[in-house]
């Protein structure tokens, strides 16, 4: 890939944004993050993630769905096992989950 010269960019494509959310559920789920906070690394072994003390490390596991999600205009279109993937964020974090994107577009944003 050629390098962009400063301050040009170009918008990530479909299979970029795809590729990185890919990503980022790889490491929450197999390789996990260091948790230095002891409050933190505590809320998250309570609401049943899994915890290495030893290495301060948290895993999220992830259960996965096969079905095409990007036509989900609502909570109600989702499998099921995404919407329990959902809950279980919040229920790990404390916080509700307000906004959910199925895609690039707008309107696959609910």
């Amino acid at each position: 890939m050629k390098a962009i010269p400063g301050g040009q960019y170009r918008p990530l494509t479909e299979e970029g944004i795809r590729r990185i959310h890919e990503s980022a559920l790889t490491l929450l789920s197999e390789i996990g993050v260091e948790v230095h906070s002891r409050l933190a690394f505590e809320t998250f072994r309570q609401k049943g993630a899994d915890c290495d003390p030893a290495k301060k490390l948290v895993k999220l596991s992830r259960t996965g769905w096969d079905e095409d999600i990007s036509a989900a205009r609502s909570w109600g279109d989702l499998p099921v096992n995404a919407v329990n993937y959902l809950r279980r964020i919040e229920k790990i974090t404390g916080v509700p989950v307000g906004i959910v994107s199925v895609g690039p577009d707008r309107v696959q944003t609910f």
